[in-house]
């Protein structure tokens, strides 16, 4: 395994980079004339010449840059466009791992989504700086595009603020147009769009009326599952007090899923601050053969009223974090467990009366129980640190993976790095290889074979702990990330890419130089490399720039085939 890895890196930086000497002659003037950056659109790029570049280069010659890559921009986005139909919003994978029985994995995917999305971001960043810049058709344009072919919803919602910025009647129109549409890949996305420029502060006052009217218009209608969740979506991110009725009313209607009534009921509560809805989310806390209830309403009404900072709420978590004694006739006996739930409403919800509740009930389990370690975890997230010794042994414990990261970043707040040797470990796991003969034996037992689904949420663990490291800042952090560098999943690569990018210790610039010399790998076909290797050099020369291995990132910057990072380095030498 290892000598794959070894012999894949060195492929990776073969062809990163060409034979010494091939690009010696060029500089920022040369690759200006050649106007081959109109083919090699860079968002880091467009960062750095509204940025640190203003004092590194001339008016005209940043001007003269920045046309050059709007036309490589204008020509991408007509590719895009021209390759590809509307995209369906949001991250499978963030939500694949959202939607996981496995509690502390569901609160990593959207740090996972925010590493396969991160060069979404920074597209929609440099839109905003060309906006600004006065290229407004030309971001007007991408806002454009964005609104329909990007898959990050958030990045989309900026795609919106922009569009609305640059030309807000455009966006209103698009968005109602849009809203329209029978398609709901088109339609869904609209509405929660819709929602967001009605909650722009700047959106004229009969724009926002029309699309509230838009919205509850929609509500009373009879629509289909997803379209009620987009605009339920939308109206708590309006907050209009109007919408209160309207979501009471749709609680009631038969025809309305289990699931679009608990969004409504949710946004009831914690936007709206209705109370109307506390007697019947006490209801759902109650179990036995008395009641229609399932686990499912059991979580829902105590986590949400947990949420509601309700008492009914604190009481139900009370009772849940003490175990009761089952007999032969205990009607309870198969009834779920829902400790972790709690603990994490709990942790979520902060405060002195979450904190009293997890300090009373932690000694109701067992030091070998995970729930104890994650009870006190929570305790010290909440700033409590009566069990940072029990914390601490609890790393040691190989199987509690993304409750290792949890333990690394509260006992981090207390400047105690200690956990960082724990992730280590974690970033070494990987499934146990199966040779062909206990495959086939488990295909003929009719079990599933579960090693791809385990290599990938160990690289979805990577991912976090790369982010967290990045976060840390601490030098310990800096030899993990830069074995992550010759990760075998290219995302995990970038993620610790980015994260050395973030750090600002100084043995984080060896770490950058490492970095360089990776193969990202492709996205829709497209390399990733120009991008990676671009940003990695703007941070190593705004970060490190006095010292001599910055400078060497930078020279070596100079030979990559991508014409976007070389002027970087041109510009940086």
């Amino acid at each position: 395994m290892m000598i794959r890895l070894i012999s894949a890196l060195v492929f990776a930086a073969f062809i990163a980079f060409p034979a010494p000497g091939v690009y010696a002659a060029e500089n920022v003037a040369s690759i200006l004339k050649s106007k081959k950056l109109e083919k090699s659109y860079n968002p880091v790029l467009i960062d750095f010449l509204l940025e640190e570049g203003v004092g590194k280069l001339k008016k005209e010659t940043r001007k003269t840059a920045l046309t050059q890559l709007v036309a490589a921009l204008r020509a991408k986005v007509k590719a895009a466009k021209d390759e590809q139909a509307t995209v369906a919003m949001g991250n499978a994978i963030g939500l694949a791992m959202s939607m996981s029985g496995d509690k502390t994995v569901r609160s990593a995917g959207r740090d996972v989504s925010r590493s396969y999305n991160r060069e979404w971001v920074s597209w929609v960043d440099a839109a905003f700086k060309l906006l600004r810049a006065g290229y407004k058709k030309d971001a007007i344009e991408f806002f454009t595009f964005g609104l329909s072919n990007i898959p990050d919803s958030y990045s989309q919602s900026r795609c919106v603020q922009g569009l609305a910025q640059a030309k807000p009647d455009e966006a209103f129109g698009l968005l109602m147009k849009w809203a329209d549409e029978p398609d709901e890949v088109i339609r869904n996305p609209a509405m929660r769009n819709l929602g967001h420029l009605a909650a722009w502060k700047k959106t004229p006052k009969k724009q926002k009326e029309a699309i509230l009217d838009k919205l509850l218009t929609t509500l009373d209608s009879m629509t289909t599952e997803g379209t009620d969740y987009a605009v339920i979506y939308a109206l708590d991110l309006i907050k209009d007090p109007k919408a209160v009725e309207p979501l009471k009313a749709f609680t009631e209607r038969l025809t309305a899923s289990k699931e679009t009534k608990r969004a409504a009921i949710r946004s009831l509560l914690l936007t709206f601050k209705d109370k109307s809805v506390v007697e019947e989310l006490q209801k759902l806390t109650k179990s036995g053969f008395m009641t229609m209830n399932d686990d499912e309403d059991n979580l829902f009404g105590g986590t949400l009223l947990i949420a509601g900072g309700e008492e009914a709420g604190y009481a139900w978590a009370k009772e849940q974090l003490t175990p009761k004694k089952k007999s032969l006739l205990s009607l309870d006996k198969d009834k779920a467990d829902f400790t972790p739930d709690v603990v994490t409403a709990l942790v979520n919800k902060g405060g002195e009366k979450s904190r009293e509740i997890l300090a009373e009930t932690i000694g109701n389990f067992k030091d070998d129980e995970w729930i104890k370690t994650w009870m006190a975890t929570g305790l010290l997230i909440l700033g409590d640190k009566s069990q940072i010794g029990f914390i601490k042994e609890s790393l040691k414990t190989p199987n509690w993976s993304y409750t290792a990261v949890r333990i690394t970043e509260a006992l981090a707040k207390y400047k105690d790095y200690s956990g960082i040797s724990a992730l280590k470990q974690l970033a070494e796991k990987r499934p146990p290889e199966k040779s062909g003969a206990q495959k086939l034996l488990g295909m003929l037992a009719g079990k599933k074979d579960q090693s791809k689904a385990q290599a990938r949420k160990l690289a979805n663990l990577r991912i976090q702990i790369a982010g967290t490291l990045g976060d840390l800042n601490h030098k310990d952090g800096v030899p993990i990330l830069i074995t992550l560098l010759s990760d075998e999943n290219y995302y995990v690569r970038s993620s610790a890419a980015y994260a050395l990018s973030r750090m600002k210790t100084a043995t984080a610039v060896n770490g950058l130089a490492e970095a360089l010399n990776v193969d990202y790998g492709n996205v829709r076909g497209k390399s990733r490399n120009p991008q990676i290797h671009a940003h990695i050099i703007r941070m190593a020369a705004l970060r490190f720039g006095k010292s001599k291995t910055s400078k060497s990132i930078v020279k070596n910057g100079l030979e990559s085939p991508f014409t976007s990072v070389r002027f970087i380095s041109a510009a940086n030498n």
